[in-house]
């Protein structure tokens, strides 16, 4: 459930505020190797790229504004537990964009990411796949 509802960036704005506008470019319906998708998150307007693709285990995509190099590289890493999964996620930046962020909030990714993974639990558990 919580691999299904990771690849479906589209409906990401559904259950994670902190997305909105999200499309899927070259006619992919969800994420998967080389994906190509544009959204909204941290008020910033991206594209981002599928790096690694490993189905239920693992996600990674490189993150930037339009036009521009990487600035963000961002994992979901799921190891099975007992009773579930545990999701690993981690990102980091370079450049001026996220030395900025640093600098005027350095919380604030913190805090997106775990309301993202609060949001996708909460989901998994009781709204099912």
């Amino acid at each position: 459930m919580v691999f299904s509802r990771t690849v479906d960036a589209t409906s990401w704005p559904k259950w994670y505020a902190n997305s909105s506008n999200g499309s899927l470019l070259g006619g992919q319906t969800q994420l998967g190797v080389a994906t190509r998708f544009r959204w909204t998150t941290f008020g910033l307007d991206s594209e981002s790229q599928v790096h690694e693709f490993e189905p239920g285990r693992r996600i990674d995509w490189y993150g930037y504004a339009p036009g521009q190099p990487p600035a963000f590289y961002h994992t979901w890493l799921l190891k099975p537990v007992q009773g579930g999964c545990m999701n690993v996620m981690e990102e980091v930046g370079k450049g001026k964009g996220p030395t900025h962020l640093r600098n005027t909030d350095q919380s604030l990714m913190h805090r997106g990411h775990d309301l993202w993974l609060a949001t996708l639990r909460w989901m998994a558990e009781n709204v099912g796949s």
